[in-house]
């Protein structure tokens, strides 16, 4: 083999070995990215179980998720008196939900009396619902669930407010607001 043989022979070599190296350094810096990536995730998770033990360590957190139900179940109590003595005794007829029914049902909404026993059965219903929306998601730790939660207190700060008051408390407060809407909230104290 002469000189010419081995130079070529080398070169071929040193190119196998330079995109061996490069094949290498591309699987490292994947398994660097893989790392981060796992990092981040691990920190996630950390920081969720670090969340979500200060939330069921909250008292007036706790207070707050059982108050959601059994404001509920008062909306009920109220939607029942109400229509007990407001919508039932303003309307006359049973509930026909064809074209002529429909028809006899709002030609009795002439006066205001009928008319505000309805919205007031309708906003009993509100809530009603909105309580026990609010009460699963933030059961299942969701977005929403606070969301929901804090308009429904806020809407019974207006009809009874010591109940909504004390669930605005338990839910507005900064370490609630940063477990359910993120760290972004930190700033907002």
């Amino acid at each position: 083999m002469g000189f010419r043989d081995q130079v070529v022979a080398e070169k071929a070599r040193s190119e196998g070995l330079e995109a061996e190296v490069a094949q290498l350094t591309k699987r490292a810096e994947r398994a660097e990215a893989e790392n981060a990536r796992l990092r981040e995730e691990l920190e996630g998770l950390r920081t969720g179980a670090s969340e979500e033990a200060k939330l069921r360590g909250d008292a007036y957190f706790g207070i707050g998720q059982v108050m959601l139900p059994i404001v509920g179940l008062v909306g009920a109590l109220l939607s029942v008196l109400v229509w007990v003595n407001g919508v039932a005794s303003s309307f006359y007829g049973q509930l026909d939900l064809s074209a002529g029914g429909v028809r006899r049902f709002l030609r009795q909404l002439d006066t205001a009396e009928p008319v505000l026993a309805l919205l007031g059965f309708v906003a009993c219903l509100l809530l009603t619902a909105s309580p026990l929306l609010a009460a699963l998601g933030v059961l299942r730790r969701r977005k929403w669930g606070w969301h929901l939660a804090v308009v429904t207190f806020g809407l019974w700060t207006a009809c009874f407010p010591p109940l909504g008051l004390m669930g605005l408390y338990a839910f507005c407060r900064a370490p609630i607001r940063r477990a359910f809407l993120g760290p972004a909230w930190h700033e907002v104290e």
